[in-house]
């Protein structure tokens, strides 16, 4: 009898163990968050995908854009809800033989098994629609941007290693684009290397003092006079010559950089509209672009505030401006409207860019402590052939005057669309009509009198 009850504690015991080892390989192959496959489980499905493949099989990576800046602005909890229905929304739209996994932070993965380009390119099209909802957590309407890439099986590779690194590869190439998809293809991994060689670069751009500054005049409509200047920044690359930010803001914002080149771009503008001011140079504001990376940041404040302080700028007496994007400032319209606050309470002109292009609602421009909209240069372009941007800048005029803000149109370049927009009523104008982009010690030229057309 004690021999069979000995024998028995023997095999519960073991039985235990077996399901305790069970339980621990389960938990060591989960994502604790998500409760998805981790990335060492999706390799090994893959890995025997491969092995019993008979069709074409396609390896898609997600990457979601703003995770970090919900972070900072709504806290942890936040971000780690956004990643649970982010899983539980992509879950939904993948056909039920699907493996989805997340692989890291911020990165999701997908087999799609008897699946070639052209039902991956449906797939991809559906998600990234479906994630142009955003999430409702806690009172807050939350949007991330989505992008993909895409490698498909044989063509792009036949083991698991070289798909979820070509799918990586494509994938990176769309940085920092969102709402797109992309299929690997070998010339992208140039293109890519070229990418991460200049983010190095610009790494070491801000130590170097290979960045400055220029200033780009706006004047009124009216007097043609220097009302205020834009700060623009450019890039003296020691290899490839001067790079406009078109050439590498994007690299900057995928790297997380804006921080500490939005930091830089603002302490030097505000030392310089000191030597300006202290020169005798004076009646004009100056006009700084910050972008939301910069804003979301739980330092940014103390560090403006650091900034002012050591360049002995005050917003009051120099009239700063920071220029804001319509659809930066909409992706979370509530937390905007009290940052906004915040940086008018300091005394900061606000100024909203590329105002037009995005997805206002006029409760929220009402509710927004703007002094200034900038319309969009694309409509400005047309103004001359296209009876569509006629009005809608008829209407950004008008919307403008109703809610007792200023209008500066961009890119100004013919005297017909300096005629046109001086009579609908827009109050400033920028663009090469007037001025480029000067070097700081030309400035004080144009502020003495109007400026003349330059046709």
């Amino acid at each position: 009898m004690l021999l069979l009850e000995e024998l028995a504690a023997n095999i519960s015991l073991a039985l235990t163990n077996i399901d305790q080892a069970e339980r621990l390989s389960h938990l060591a192959s989960r994502d604790i968050l998500t409760g998805l496959p981790n990335a060492a489980r999706f390799h090994d499905s893959l890995s025997m995908a491969l092995k019993l493949r008979r069709n074409s099989l396609s390896v898609m990576l997600v990457g979601l854009q703003g995770l970090r800046d919900i972070n900072s602005a709504h806290g942890l909890h936040i971000g780690d809800q956004v990643l649970r229905e982010t899983a539980a929304r992509l879950n939904t739209l993948l056909p039920e033989q699907a493996t989805l996994a997340r692989l890291r932070s911020s990165v999701f993965g997908i087999i799609l098994h008897d699946n070639g380009a052209d039902q991956a390119s449906i797939h991809a099209q559906n998600i990234l629609e479906a994630f142009q909802q955003p999430f409702a957590i806690n009172g807050h309407h939350l949007y991330v941007g989505l992008r993909a890439g895409i490698s498909l099986a044989p063509e792009d590779g036949e083991d698991a290693d070289a798909l979820i690194q070509h799918a990586e590869t494509a994938l990176s190439s769309l940085r920092p684009q969102v709402g797109q998809f992309r299929f690997y293809k070998p010339e992208l991994q140039r293109r890519v290397k070229q990418r991460l060689q200049l983010e190095h670069d610009l790494h070491a751009a801000l130590v170097r003092d290979e960045l400055y500054l220029v200033y780009q005049p706006v004047v009124a409509a009216k007097t043609r006079r220097l009302s205020s200047v834009e700060a623009l920044v450019r890039w003296r690359h020691p290899k490839l010559g001067n790079l406009s930010p078109a050439q590498f803001i994007p690299v900057a914002e995928a790297a997380g950089l804006m921080m500490p080149m939005g930091e830089w771009i603002l302490k030097q503008a505000c030392r310089q509209a000191v030597k300006w001011e202290r020169s005798g140079t004076t009646g004009f504001k100056v006009a700084v672009n910050i972008s939301v990376s910069q804003l979301r940041h739980p330092r940014f404040l103390e560090s403006l505030d650091a900034i002012l302080e050591s360049t002995g700028a005050s917003p009051e007496h120099l009239a700063l401006v920071m220029e804001i994007t319509e659809s930066e400032l909409m992706e979370d319209a509530e937390w905007a409207t009290e940052r906004l606050y915040q940086l008018k309470r300091r005394g900061f002109a606000l100024s909203m860019d590329d105002f037009g292009t995005g997805y206002s609602s006029l409760a929220y421009l009402k509710r927004f402590p703007l002094d200034t909209l900038k319309i969009d240069i694309a409509f400005i372009r047309e103004l001359e052939t296209d009876p569509v941007s006629v009005s809608i800048v008829h209407a950004i005029i008008g919307v403008a005057r109703a809610l007792n803000l200023h209008t500066i149109a961009e890119g100004v370049e013919t005297p017909e669309q300096f005629t046109r927009l001086s009579a609908y009523g827009c109050d400033f104008i920028q663009g090469y009509l007037f001025a480029p982009a000067l070097r700081p010690d030309l400035i004080p030229d144009t502020a003495r009198s109007p400026l003349p057309l330059q046709v």
